[in-house]
């Protein structure tokens, strides 16, 4: 990384965006518009470039500034901050010369890249070498309020995606305290229509066959999502969770509700639980704990957080059962896509952690 990326610095950055007009794409480039710290923002789409980012909706209008370009190594070079939203052959291939560049000559190509896609998360490094991909062992998995301590200054940045950020985030400390007594997990997972994208609606994602119904989308080990967790988990923690993720498509446009339950030991009461997740999120300003006291929404819901980047838990304790349920709800498009890689951006080059990530949900 650059020197300017200092605390207290104030130089400008020019930020990529590789798939820049997907979903989460559009959001990471709308909140970068406004970031104090970004002076020059490259949109880049291979099918849209020459067309200008305020053709892409009406809400974008006043970003008639921005023209998308196209992706190309040449449009990365001099980038301070690459955001890769989207994976394709030709993306490899540029990360890879970006990378050789920045071997050659480190105090000219030093270009830091956040990537959002699934490409090289922790699951992906297992199998890196069946999958013919040597690129993933430069990227380092992280969720910020988790493990952002474990991050080097040489490397490139994994976010986790939606689901494995809700599901993290509502696990984490239960598996740093010891509090669970058995590592098999049960994850209930309600996802909304923008989760699927935007390139390729298909079926699923049709308003006369989603509307009014809850699909069943991946249960058990069939989504991707479950290596992901099971292996991002035990990088931070240490501990192996034989997890079941059952995943369900909803009638809705944006945000993830995310179920889990575990068993704990019934002398841990609902109250203690709830204060070792404020211990733990303490200081986080993205992550928020709710009680039921001082609100009639008892549990999270993701209606709330539309165009945030929160995340809301809430806690539930059967104690004749031992069993605990730990609710969950993230905006998808946000706090598990752009203003994760925002917040990650910002953790890096000495930023306020929450400086362009919208906080304060919208009501009604």
């Amino acid at each position: 990384m650059s020197k300017e990326y200092g605390k207290g610095r104030m130089t400008k950055l020019r930020v990529g965006i590789i798939g820049s007009t997907g979903v989460i794409g559009m959001q990471l480039t709308r909140l970068l518009f406004e970031h104090p710290r970004v002076g020059k923002i490259i949109p880049m789409s291979t099918r849209l470039a020459g067309h200008f980012f305020s053709s892409l909706h009406y809400t974008f209008r006043d970003m008639s500034s921005l023209r998308i370009e196209n992706e190309t190594v040449e449009r990365t070079r001099g980038c301070d901050i690459l955001f890769v939203c989207k994976m394709t052959d030709a993306v490899r291939q540029m990360l890879a010369e970006l990378h050789d560049l920045r071997v050659i000559d480190s105090q000219n190509t030093n270009c830091l890249v956040i990537d959002i896609t699934p490409e090289n998360r922790a699951s992906i490094k297992s199998n890196q070498h069946e999958k013919g991909n040597s690129m993933s062992a430069l990227f380092y998995t992280c969720i910020p309020e988790i493990n952002i301590k474990g991050l080097t200054h040489n490397t490139w940045i994994s976010a986790p995606g939606c689901v494995p950020t809700a599901v993290s985030l509502g696990l984490w400390p239960l598996l740093k305290s010891g509090m669970i007594v058995s590592s098999r997990i049960i994850v209930d997972v309600k996802v909304a229509s923008s989760g699927a994208g935007n390139s390729n609606p298909g079926y699923a994602q049709l308003h006369q066959n989603r509307s009014g119904g809850v699909r069943v989308y991946k249960v058990q080990q069939q989504h991707r999502h479950a290596e992901e967790l099971v292996d991002f988990l035990f990088s931070v923690s240490g501990e192996k969770l034989e997890l079941s993720l059952n995943v369900f498509s909803v009638d809705m446009t944006r945000g993830i509700s995310a179920a889990i339950y575990f068993q704990t030991s019934p002398s841990n009461s609902e109250s203690q639980i709830r204060k070792l997740y404020r211990d733990t999120y303490r200081n986080k300003s993205t992550v928020r704990i709710l009680s039921g006291k001082d609100s009639p929404e008892r549990y999270p819901n993701p209606k709330w957080l539309r165009g945030t980047g929160l995340c809301d838990i809430a806690i539930s304790i059967d104690k004749t059962l031992g069993q605990g349920l730990i609710i969950v709800a993230i905006d998808n498009l946000m706090k598990g896509g752009a203003s994760q890689a925002l917040q990650l951006m910002n953790e890096v080059i000495g930023c306020g952690n929450y400086s362009g990530i919208p906080l304060t949900p919208i009501y009604p």
